[in-house]
């Protein structure tokens, strides 16, 4: 069933992009504290 793959892919993906969400957010805000340190 095409609806069930779609779903299994979105859920095994979802992790993966609040993962990447996440240390985006970490990681700009990383490089603004480092520059005003710097």
């Amino acid at each position: 069933n095409y609806g069930v793959i779609m779903a299994g892919a979105a859920l095994g993906a979802l992790p993966i992009v609040l993962i990447f969400l996440l240390f985006q957010k970490y990681f700009a805000s990383g490089i603004t504290m480092g520059a005003v340190k710097g």
